[in-house]
């Protein structure tokens, strides 16, 4: 029974150890999704901006507010990785493109590595 243990503990560690060697994931950025509140009512740019602002950290990512309809979000991993995300956004919609990255496996869209 002991050694069936070890195995199987050997065995989780191996696996945990090949999902962190992963392949490029290609980017896909986001274009003018649309976006209505719960209660079914309008939007106004600041309510996006609002919702934006709360729903970010929540995810880990901070937000930077540009200008009105202009934002830029970062996600900082351990301080090992970062990625950028420009972001647009109109009463009705939103699009998110990516803007850099740091340490991460990511292929843009001629699938480079960056």
């Amino acid at each position: 029974m002991k050694q069936l243990l070890i195995a199987l503990f050997i065995s989780i560690l191996a696996l945990a150890g090949t999902a962190q060697a992963r392949d490029p994931v290609p980017l896909v950025n986001l274009d003018n999704q649309p976006i209505k509140s719960s209660s079914g009512k309008s939007l106004t740019l600041d309510d996006v901006a609002k919702a934006l602002r709360q729903a970010a950290p929540v995810r880990g990512w901070t937000m930077e507010m540009i200008a009105p309809g202009k934002a830029l979000a970062t996600l900082d991993v351990r301080g090992k990785h970062t990625v950028k995300v420009d972001i647009s956004y109109t009463e009705t919609s939103i699009s998110l493109d990516y803007k850099d990255s740091s340490n991460m496996k990511f292929g843009n869209k001629d699938g480079v590595k960056v």
